[in-house]
């Protein structure tokens, strides 16, 4: 798990590509909204604990600061584009749209998108705003007014991701986020519930298994190490709950990637 800062950082940030076999399990978020639109095959996408199928046609937007990542079972060709939100500023300001919701869009609105939006590239500046803009008010047509959420919940889910990222390596309860955060205890019991759907301690073990999951992945640290790191109370336990969570130990996962790397 990571912050991807050169997705954060500045003003009137766009980056839109269209993928083949697009797959990146490693968990991350950033400070911009992020656009998957799905344009052949299909695509698993986790945000938070949530996993959710998409298929050709289908939309998702992701909300800033949104834990997220994703994988492939087939196949597949992905327009993904990441852009700040003061390209949509108005729709920034007042709405926000939940960060597990998926949609669809009218087949003249796709046929505009197709031509101005969904390739690879950036678009002239202000057709690029009202592209975004139309993907703002396709989202909240088809996916429904139960997609709206307060953007307190964003920045909420920015200070939670950011202090289990600072402290995971290190035993804590939703009373000490509360306090760090400068919550009320029952205020952020229950806009946790809101933004995660799943309790504490499920989601900081999965924040666990996906940070370790990349360390493995793209670090020689040892192994041992990477348990410690990630906040797991012995070699054992990692070991176990690795291969419950994985269907492999750590070392067998870190062996397949190399093997991959090396063969890609």
């Amino acid at each position: 798990m990571y912050h991807q800062e050169y997705n954060s950082i500045g003003s009137h940030l766009y980056s839109g590509i269209v993928y083949a076999n697009f797959d990146y399990q490693f968990s991350h978020f950033h400070d911009s909204y992020e656009l998957l639109y799905i344009m052949k095959g299909e695509l698993y996408v986790t945000v938070n604990t949530t996993e959710t199928r998409l298929l050709a046609g289908d939309l998702m937007l992701i909300v800033p600061n949104a834990l997220h990542s994703w994988r492939k079972t087939e196949e597949n060709q992905i327009f993904c584009a990441v852009f700040s939100g003061d390209f949509v500023s108005d729709f920034f300001k007042n709405d926000v749209i939940s960060s597990f919701q998926k949609f669809q869009i009218s087949e003249d609105v796709k046929d505009f998108l197709l031509k101005n939006l969904f390739y690879t590239g950036t678009p002239e500046f202000y057709m690029l705003k009202g592209c975004l803009y139309t993907i703002c008010s396709q989202c909240i047509l088809h996916a429904g007014k139960n997609s709206l959420s307060d953007k307190t919940d964003t920045n909420f889910i920015f200070q939670v991701n950011n202090y289990i990222l600072q402290n995971l390596n290190t035993n804590f309860t939703q009373k000490d986020i509360a306090k760090a955060l400068n919550y009320e205890y029952h205020y952020f019991s229950t806009l946790f519930n809101k933004c995660f759907r799943v309790n504490l301690k499920k989601y900081t073990n999965h924040f666990r298994f996906k940070t370790a999951c990349y360390l493995l992945s793209t670090t020689d640290t040892k192994i041992a190490q990477i348990a410690n790191d990630c906040g797991f109370s012995s070699i054992r336990s990692f070991n176990r709950n690795f291969k419950e969570l994985n269907g492999i130990t750590p070392i067998e996962y870190r062996n397949s990637k190399t093997l991959t790397n090396v063969s890609g």
